[in-house]
């Protein structure tokens, strides 16, 4: 007697059983064509079920928790640069390099190249004959990586904050040998954002004190105040990561296309500004 189908498929999905009923399928298939056949024509059928699903786009929900997995994941990471060089240069990092190749300005002169192999991403430290300072340029497939970041020298202490395409202004003129300099890319550990507030004329004097929190932990208080849409923003950082003993950290504000670094200490207001309160905020925090 043929063991029923459910059996067979029982037997293939290795469900449990009886050990007797196991070893009888088994030995039965080894001695009938028709049942082998059956098993061997089940197991291709799920193969290729699974590799068309695999195959397919991953749904919106799941592309976003796994983007913001991966943003999570880089929250106060410190990524270490190498120096590019003939013995050392990948494919990838090359390739990375040479996307943003095209995009600078005649007369433009790349000096040093950097890179993180993971993440992966290309760091051009360039010369600007019509600019007053160099420049640098961080390049990777994921803006995560390249807008607004700290980039760091710190046997200089030097800072340099990247904008919403992955340049800086930079002052190396009291470095010595660029290519033996170490730097390094200063992921932030806390993010906040304030939507644009509605600037109302009539109103003589406009104060405006919140508190912003996220669920990692961070917290920190903020006041809006001034007579125009130009408003001052006080920051007082409260707590990191749930920890209320932390020493200095760096905040940055930026508001459009301009940003501000300074220190500020626990618990002591900050104030930065005057901003644009019909823009869009951003706060970051660097521990």
């Amino acid at each position: 007697m043929h063991p029923t189908r459910n059996e067979l498929i029982s037997f293939i999905k290795n469900i449990e059983t009886e050990k007797k009923d196991q070893t009888v399928i088994s030995a039965h298939i080894k001695e009938c064509e028709f049942c082998a056949e059956f098993i061997s024509n089940y197991k291709a059928v799920k193969q290729a079920e699974q590799e068309t699903e695999f195959s397919q786009p991953l749904p919106q929900n799941m592309r976003n928790l796994a983007d913001r997995l991966f943003i999570d994941s880089l929250r106060g990471r410190i990524i270490e640069l190498n120096h590019l060089t003939g013995q050392n240069a990948t494919a990838d990092s090359s390739r990375i390099a040479a996307h943003g190749a095209e995009s600078e300005p005649s007369g433009v002169k790349c000096i040093a190249t950097l890179y993180s192999e993971n993440p992966e991403l290309v760091m051009r430290l360039m010369q600007d004959p019509s600019r007053e300072n160099n420049y640098l340029h961080l390049i990777a497939d994921t803006p995560e990586l390249t807008d607004h970041v700290l980039v760091q020298i710190p046997e200089y202490k030097k800072e340099f904050i990247t904008d919403e395409n992955g340049i800086a202004d930079i002052d190396l003129t009291d470095i010595q040998n660029i290519g033996a300099v170490g730097w390094q890319i200063k992921m932030p550990d806390a993010v906040f954002e304030l939507e644009q507030l509605k600037y109302e004329p009539e109103k003589v004097e406009y104060s405006h004190e919140q508190l912003l929190e996220t669920e990692r932990g961070d917290k920190i208080k903020i006041r809006l105040e001034g007579r125009t849409e130009s408003k001052l923003l006080s920051i007082e950082v409260l707590e990191l990561a749930g920890q209320k003993n932390i020493g200095e950290i760096t905040a940055c504000v930026t508001c459009r296309s301009n940003s501000d670094l300074k220190s500020v200490t626990l618990k002591k207001p900050v104030s930065f500004g005057p901003l644009d309160a019909n823009s869009t905020i951003q706060i970051r925090l660097y521990k």
